[in-house]
């Protein structure tokens, strides 16, 4: 593996919610290289719950009991999760917010991410929590008010590989 990042085994010692599986679905992990916001939080949910499943696809999983699995998901992934299953969405970002203001982000891709967040509004079976105050607000600016909680959180800064002549790309707000 080319740069696999921090390693499960070194994971810490979290809790376990007997009778719950916990499912996190993410587009990267630190173990396919991805180095992402999104990453780092996968890997300290990790510390939290050890036996969390971090999957990067629902394919298979529509058979499991939708009243003993719970899923978290960033953003747009949680359109992904069958709408039979409970989803915590954590909002690490607002893809609207980045694609009206970063011109060089604008492609169908990246509408189509913004396009799932506004789609993700009215996911059943969906609970939303938001880890800045910027991301909060952002999504009260354009969603209205919904049911979000604001959870603040934190991860270490984690060295970043070299990026040569790459631009460097800002994404989201973390003033807060």
């Amino acid at each position: 593996r080319a740069n696999p990042g921090p390693e499960r085994r070194n994971r810490g010692h979290g809790m376990k919610i007997p009778g719950i599986g916990l499912w996190h679905i993410l587009s990267r992990r630190y173990e396919d290289g991805g180095r992402t916001g999104v990453c780092r939080f996968d890997f300290y949910i990790h510390q939290l719950f050890p036996e969390i499943q971090s999957i990067t696809s629902c394919d298979g999983l529509s058979n499991l009991d939708n009243k003993t699995n719970l899923f978290i998901a960033d953003n747009h992934m949680a359109m992904l999760v069958p709408p039979k299953f409970k989803v915590v969405v954590v909002h690490q970002g607002s893809a609207a917010a980045h694609y009206e203001r970063d011109p060089a982000w604008r492609n169908p891709a990246t509408m189509a991410i913004v396009e799932s967040q506004d789609a993700m509004m009215s996911r059943p079976n969906t609970y939303f929590v938001a880890p800045s105050k910027w991301v909060y607000e952002q999504f009260q600016i354009r969603h209205g008010a919904y049911a979000v909680d604001h959870i603040p959180h934190w991860v270490p800064v984690v060295k970043q590989p070299p990026r040569g002549n790459r631009p460097l790309t800002i994404i989201g707000d973390w003033r807060d």
